[in-house]
């Protein structure tokens, strides 16, 4: 019910991620699924789609960037956290909407500065 409901809102992108042990306990889903063995790979395929252009692209690459934030190795380098602001400021360049635009490029803006903060330029 959730993935229809989301899906009917106009202007709304919305991903559910779910363990491979949940996998047709749902009701059949609204859209085809992007199937995945680990967050790293799951970015991959958003990068994939982000090498479109438009909103969606936007949105794919967005999302890869804010996944690979959150799921961050305990070792993250500074080459990392700069491939996170890359995505973002590609994100940031599809785009449409102001306000997920000024968020891409905050948050561009806040993984280059982890990438000084480390002390190494990658």
């Amino acid at each position: 019910i959730w993935g229809r409901l989301v899906a009917q809102q106009a202007g709304q992108t919305a991903y559910s991620i779910i363990d491979s042990k949940a996998v047709g306990k749902f009701m059949p889903p609204v859209f085809p699924p992007v199937k995945a063995n680990s967050i790293r790979e799951l970015a991959a395929k958003l990068d994939e789609i982000g090498k479109g252009k438009g909103e969606r692209a936007g949105i794919a690459l967005f999302d890869a960037a804010r996944l690979l934030e959150i799921a961050r190795p305990l070792n993250a380098d500074a080459a990392y956290f700069e491939s996170i602001a890359e995505r973002y400021t590609k994100a940031a360049a599809e785009l449409g909407d102001a306000t997920k635009k000024r968020e891409a490029t905050d948050r561009a803006k806040a993984a280059r500065d982890t990438v000084t903060a480390l002390g190494k330029k990658p």
